[in-house]
Formats: C-alpha cells, structure tokens, sequence
C-alpha cells in the first residue's frame, strides 16, 4: 500500500484508492445536497404587550398610575420609576385603547393597532389638570 494513501481506509476495508476516492465524493455530495442544521435561537417575542413608562412633564416617573383597557377590568399600575408592562392576549385580533390615569394629572388614552403588537410606547407624558 501506498503511504500517501489513509491507513484508516484500510480499518474501512476500503482497500483501494479508487474505493476511497468513490466514498470521499458520495460523502461530500451528500453534505452538499443536505440543507444545513441552523442555530436554534429563540424566536423574538410574539406575546401581544404593551409596555411603557409614564412620566411627567419633566420627565420625571409617576410611580403608581393606572392603566387599563378601555371598557375592560384588565389592567395594571406603573412601578416605582414609572414603568409597565400590560400582557392583552386575552383581547384577540382588534384594536385597543388605554386609558392611563393619575390624581392631579388629565386622563390620556392611548390607540393601540392589533397588528402593531407587541409594542413599546417609550415614555407617555401626562400633563397636570
């Protein structure tokens, strides 16, 4: 035997360079027609929420005001810096609206397109009555 020639094509019993060379290229034909194994990552979030921080107009966090869906129970409170997240995937396929309310400051409602879902309003600015 040749000593160029893989001494593991022997364990193989592949005996021959000519065998050798016809199972190198079935192989690689087959690593080329084989569509590659991606990456598997998370998908990016699907889940219909809103999220924002309500603030002043200093820019200030309004720590504690309420947000809700218009004409619905469901809603939640902003936290100690202003923030919320509000989860509507119980409300399927139509637009929405929130209502954001605070003592001392004028109620805002907010549109909210389905189709726009999951969305994050940054900062809403309420204004002092």
């Amino acid at each position: 035997m040749n000593a160029t020639f893989p001494s593991f094509a022997n364990s193989l019993g592949l005996a021959s360079k000519t065998a050798f060379a016809t199972l190198a290229i079935i192989l690689f034909s087959y690593a080329l027609t084989t569509p590659a194994v991606k990456a598997q990552t998370a998908p990016p979030p699907t889940e219909p929420k809103v999220r924002g921080q309500i603030v002043d107009k200093n820019d200030k966090p309004i720590p504690g005001a309420a947000i809700l869906v218009k004409g619905q129970t469901t809603g939640t409170a902003s936290d100690a810096n202003g923030f919320f997240e509000l989860n509507l995937g119980k409300f399927t396929d139509r637009d929405l609206t929130l209502v954001i309310n605070f003592i001392n400051y004028s109620k805002k409602e907010v549109e909210i397109p389905w189709k726009k879902l999951p969305k994050d309003f940054g900062q809403i600015r309420l204004s002092e009555d």
